[in-house]
């Protein structure tokens, strides 16, 4: 299988010499695989379900837990799959505080709108630290034979990255997406490393402006046409508009209708622009050692699987969503591979010997974290 030399930034500064001078075609190519099944995962999905409802949500987090075991144990490169190592515990007490602050929140908006304004504004800086944290739990708590990933972001990055840029949103119509993506995607890719190798995403804001360019003219004429088109239909009936309730209720609906139309449509369409950007990131993506992330999924066929496993969540009211969870994560892995200088055998071997950044230790902190993050979602 060819390899795609497109969307390959700059050499970043971490990187060895060698990824300049390997050609690509001396790279070997390990494409990734998942090898659950979605009969599997439904079981753990409805196990987890009952026994939440039984003990009032409580077991939600063991359920948690084995999920993500599920999906990185079957989630496979090379012939080995991902470990899990987190435990339920940790995780709970993130979301006993989560719901606790919640609660608390609602009580106060509604009595003491000062100190639930206050709560908020809290919330919305704490968000930046929870999801940093919690990148760096789910990162410490996750091997691949037996070498352990981590994650250093800090705080500052972290505010840039999911508060400070995101609030420029609005005030540019959505154009400064490509930015804010970039920025999140650096922050994670560059803060992780496996064992004491560093990644590192080297790509400009400009290499995402173009598929999202593409998307919002999409949803700049989704939202033109039917604005016009409803206007009109109104107008056609503004003429004969009775004064009894009921007697034009139709066409507001039909209207009504529309929009909710054009938003799914604009909802679908952004999968397109997640394909195309996941490509550009994951081939900016390098492995210090002279090794490098490659992604070809295909922006419009993705599309049609995130369209189909929406409907058949939806109109399964949630039955399929394990299927639907399954379907989607094959599909994409099978788009994903990572190309290795050497052999991958004996790249891990080293790294094992080397011993990853932490060993078993973790603070509990992150855990919890991780668990108010999932609380909150």
């Amino acid at each position: 299988m060819s390899v795609p030399e497109t969307g390959v930034a700059g050499k970043s500064p971490i990187e060895s010499d060698k990824i300049g001078a390997v050609p690509f075609s001396d790279l070997t190519r390990h494409d990734f695989s998942f090898t659950g099944s979605a009969g599997e995962y439904f079981g753990i999905c409805i196990r987890t379900f009952l026994l939440a409802v039984v003990t009032l949500g409580i077991y939600d987090a063991w359920g948690t837990v084995e999920r993500r075991r599920y999906l990185l144990g079957h989630t496979q490169v090379a012939g080995h799959g991902f470990v899990y190592h987190a435990t339920p515990i940790t995780i709970l007490k993130g979301r006993l505080i989560a719901v606790g602050f919640m609660v608390v929140y609602n009580v106060a908006i509604n009595f003491f709108p000062l100190v639930g304004s206050a709560m908020g504004l809290a919330l919305m800086v704490a968000i930046p630290w929870v999801m940093m944290v919690a990148l760096r739990f789910n990162a410490r708590n996750t091997s691949y034979r037996n070498v352990r990933f981590d994650f250093t972001g800090d705080f500052g990055e972290a505010v840039k990255a999911f508060l400070l840029w995101p609030m420029l949103w609005v005030f540019t119509l959505g154009l400064i997406q490509p930015v804010i993506h970039r920025a999140q995607a650096q922050f994670v890719a560059n803060n992780l490393s496996f064992g004491k190798s560093k990644f590192h995403a080297n790509f400009t804001a400009g290499a995402l402006f173009g598929p999202w360019l593409c998307l919002w003219l999409f949803v700049v004429v989704m939202i033109t046409v039917v604005s016009t088109v409803s206007f009109s239909f109104l107008q056609g009936f503004s003429a004969g508009v009775s004064t009894e309730a009921g007697e034009n209720v139709g066409p507001i609906i039909v209207v009504i209708f529309a929009f909710y139309f054009a938003m799914l449509l604009i909802m679908f369409s952004y999968g397109a622009y997640y394909a195309a950007a996941r490509n550009i990131i994951l081939k900016a993506t390098t492995l210090e050692g002279g090794h490098r992330m490659d992604s070809n999924l295909p922006p419009f066929r993705y599309l049609g699987v995130a369209i189909l496993c929406m409907l058949a969540s939806t109109f399964s009211l949630g039955l399929l969503i394990p299927w639907a969870t399954v379907y989607r994560r094959r599909y994409v892995l099978e788009h994903t591979a990572i190309l290795v200088d050497g052999d991958l055998d004996d790249y891990v071997a080293h790294k094992s010997e080397a011993g990853g950044a932490f060993g078993t230790e973790f603070g509990e902190l992150s855990g919890v974290a991780d668990g108010i993050a999932g609380g909150m979602v």
